[in-house]
């Protein structure tokens, strides 16, 4: 999703870190289409100035808005886990056959990282599932399952070794020879490797397909993925954080993202540190109540009202 420059709310590049402005990225009526097509019904974000705001269905395979915001979340994810804890190497494994079954490409690529961790034993591996759009010259109109990942715990140095090695059990389990390693050496190039087509419509999954795209290995990240992704979101509330997640999404297709550093990579440091020292709203439960009276003594306007904590 490119930010939409006419729109006051994303700050221009020259504001940058320095835009202040609150988008809150749980509101259902921003981003592509109508906003959040399942928006939890008696849920609400409790925010410090009082307001309230839409808690979203977080169906990234279902609901097109959410999609969206998974992919900002996704690459905010990555690029604090990355600044902390830079992953050595991005790869990516394609498939060959027309339809590939979830579970079966589950299997290669467990097999292809038992294969991987007999050289390189501390190898930790993030991927995201994705899928070709049908569209291409020998595709034959079918869209194929791919991941792009990022590895952990393997030298720079070894990524030709590194694709080498999964290319011996990805080629014999499926048939594909496409396989590919590159060394990282930015945060955004993190971004760049792993998130650069979940934004796009094309390239999520097709209708009724089911499972998590989003599959990191036990030991891949350092604190929990649900406290990387509160945090995430929780920074996704300023304008700053969002236009520059949109900026690193819209360039991840460039190679040049893995080489130096982009300027949205210094506005997404800012602002992450910015929004880390604010407070966070509360998760609530409300209610709508009446609010004003008919003379017979029914209602006449009802009011959202918080009714309990979540906490």
């Amino acid at each position: 999703m490119e930010p939409n420059r006419s729109d006051s709310r994303v700050p221009s590049a020259e504001q940058g870190a320095e835009g202040a402005l609150v988008l809150d990225t749980e509101r259902s009526g921003e981003g592509p289409g109508r906003g959040c097509e399942n928006p939890r019904r008696f849920l609400r974000f409790l925010h410090a100035d009082g307001t309230l705001t839409p808690v979203r269905c977080h169906s990234p395979n279902r609901c097109r808005y959410c999609s969206w915001l998974t992919a900002r979340e996704n690459a905010v994810v990555v690029f604090m886990d990355a600044s902390d804890d830079l992953p050595e190497i991005g790869f990516t494994l394609t498939t060959k056959a027309a339809a590939t079954a979830p579970a079966d490409f589950r299997e290669s690529v467990a097999q292809a990282f038992r294969a991987l961790r007999k050289a390189y034993p501390d190898t930790e591996y993030l991927g995201q599932i994705e899928f070709t759009t049908g569209a291409g010259k020998h595709s034959g109109g079918h869209r194929r399952i791919h991941q792009h990942g990022l590895l952990k715990g393997v030298p720079r140095s070894a990524a030709e070794d590194v694709a080498e090695r999964l290319l011996a059990v990805w080629l014999k389990r499926t048939g594909a020879h496409r396989v590919e390693a590159h060394a990282l050496v930015k945060p955004a190039g993190a971004i760049a490797y792993l998130v650069n087509h979940h934004q796009k419509s094309a390239q999520t999954p097709p209708k009724g397909w089911s499972g998590k795209r989003f599959r990191p290995s036990r030991g891949y990240f350092a604190s929990p993925l649900g406290d990387l992704r509160n945090e995430a979101r929780w920074a996704l509330t300023e304008e700053a954080v969002a236009w520059a997640a949109d900026q690193a999404l819209q360039d991840a297709g460039a190679w040049e993202a893995l080489g130096p550093s982009a300027e949205y990579e210094d506005i997404l440091q800012a602002a992450i540190a910015r929004r880390r020292q604010m407070p966070k709203p509360e998760l609530v439960r409300v209610a709508n109540l009446p609010a004003t009276w008919n003379e017979d003594g029914t209602p006449a306007t009802f009011k959202l009202e918080v009714v309990g904590s979540m906490a």
